[in-house]
């Protein structure tokens, strides 16, 4: 979860603190919590 946050943002990545993040065909989301909202991006995309 948050522990991969500083390698990642060291290796050039935009850290984004949000639910669910889209960016063109890959979808994310921070941690288990997230899934009800992860999900639901993944169906809207998947229609």
């Amino acid at each position: 979860f948050f522990a991969i946050k500083d390698d990642l943002v060291h290796a050039g990545a935009t850290w984004v603190d949000q639910q669910v993040v889209v960016d063109e065909k890959l979808i994310t989301s921070r941690k288990p919590d997230d899934l009800p909202a992860f999900m639901k991006a993944i169906i809207d995309t998947l229609r």
